[in-house]
């Protein structure tokens, strides 16, 4: 089966449609690690499958979950039946095809992620009693394990006049890429994220002292403000995982139905929406239970399918810019047709994160037509092949000069913090070792 790439298309898209990676489609149809698409291009979206119990050998660009994914069996059983010491695989390795029932698998599917059984919790006593689990100091939160049940002492929380910001401990340098990759990500897409999320929190991280009442995650998905993210991502673990739902959140007084949240309070009285983020706030055990899911593998992969939708894809399909190319404005050029290295796409996933798509946009502009107009680059061709170590060095030079003096005129450059954290995270692209070739 073929998909002819249309406007708007992209690779994470055409991979939910079809129920496959990412990975698979850059594999089958030899694309570069980027994924760049162009309209009309012609796709294969199924690839010839072999009888379960066969062998397989690994082709340039496969992964332990796209190879699992064809023979629609999970990457744990794949590894496990290979005596496999990590997910790394290496082209010409000969893997086992385990077999799940004897059939032949016909076409390629997403297989749903095992997820590991989560420690049971005593309910006795209700919804107190479960809590009763989660012990809170002045600055420290301790509990058992979501999935292990060992004891977490966790890093230190710092008040903050009536809330508290906490960092979190479960690092998202602790997955692999392959953890990243379920959540329908390239090989590069994935690398880009997990280097984005070195200047974020940990899986485990909560903030309710800022401008939403309620934050969660290693890239905070808000509560109790306009456009609230945290209720979606909520909606995600009980509608895929509701098991694992119930585990950790519904038994502790913690529901979703819809766009609105719900809780139960210190006090037994259940508060819905705003409410609801209020009580988060103002008990600490409560915020507790948010920091133990946060220590569950499936929930960190959830919050990486929520960062790649709400971040990740309209860095890379929705910033278009009206560029100046020989003394002559081009109005409305994709900015992903420039920009087209790991390292250079991190950095415009990285801004966004940070300051939304409009920055991103602004600064990526001027700093284009800079280096082009001081290199010579009077086409949109030659611009397209612009060398992007230029380019993200001169986003850094000017976020620099901005941070120093701030602009009257150009929203991007009006605030010295902003523009030191563009400065910040766009250099550390630089040295990061993520490619810089197109």
């Amino acid at each position: 089966m073929t998909h002819t790439v249309a406007p708007g298309d992209t690779l994470f898209g055409i991979s939910r449609k079809y129920g496959i990676t990412p990975e698979q489609i850059i594999s089958w149809n030899s694309l570069p690690a980027s994924g760049a698409l162009s309209i009309g291009q012609q796709l294969k979206v199924t690839a010839a499958s072999a009888a379960a119990g066969t062998t397989y050998t690994v082709k340039p660009g496969d992964t332990l979950f796209g190879v699992a994914s064809q023979f629609k069996i999970s990457p744990q059983a794949l590894q496990t039946a290979n005596k496999l010491t990590s997910p790394s695989l290496s082209v010409g390795m000969k893997l086992i095809i385990p077999s799940a029932s004897g059939s032949v698998v016909s076409n390629p599917t997403t297989v749903t992620p095992v997820t590991p059984p989560p420690a049971t919790v005593n309910v006795s006593g209700g919804v107190s009693g479960a809590r009763s689990i989660i012990r809170v100091n002045a600055t420290n939160f301790s509990f058992p394990h979501p999935t292990t049940g060992a004891m977490v002492n966790t890093p230190n929380f710092r008040p903050v006049n009536a809330g508290i910001a906490y960092g979190g401990g479960n690092s998202p340098a602790n997955l692999d890429l392959g953890s990243y990759m379920k959540a329908g990500l390239s090989n590069a897409q994935a690398m880009m994220l997990k280097e984005v999320s070195k200047h974020e929190g940990c899986f485990d991280a909560i903030n309710t002292w800022d401008k939403a009442i309620f934050s969660f995650g290693f890239i905070q998905l808000a509560g109790g403000v306009t456009g609230s993210r945290l209720p979606a991502f909520l909606l995600n673990v009980k509608t895929k995982e509701p098991n694992l739902f119930n585990e950790l959140f519904r038994k502790f007084g913690v529901d979703v139905n819809g766009n609105s949240i719900s809780v139960i309070d210190d006090n037994g009285n259940n508060q819905t929406d705003n409410n609801a983020y209020l009580a988060l706030q103002r008990s600490k055990q409560l915020c507790g239970i948010w920091v133990r899911a946060g220590y569950n593998q499936r929930v960190a992969e959830l919050q990486i399918e929520s960062a790649a939708q709400y971040y990740l894809v309209p860095a890379l399909t929705k910033i278009r810019i009206n560029l100046t190319v020989g003394g002559t404005i081009v109005p409305s050029v994709p900015l992903t047709d420039i920009i087209r290295s790991v390292a250079g796409q991190a950095s415009l996933i990285d801004i966004t994160v940070n300051q939304w798509i409009n920055t991103t946009g602004t600064y990526f502009k001027y700093a284009i037509e800079r280096v082009a107009k001081a290199q010579g680059l009077n086409t949109l061709d030659k611009i397209k092949n612009i060398d992007e170590r230029t380019v993200l060095q001169e986003v850094v030079n000017l976020a620099t000069f901005y941070a120093a003096n701030p602009s009257t005129t150009e929203a991007a450059f009006q605030r010295p913090d902003a523009c030191q954290r563009v400065v910040k995270r766009v250099g550390s692209m630089l040295t990061s070792g993520l490619s810089l070739a197109k």
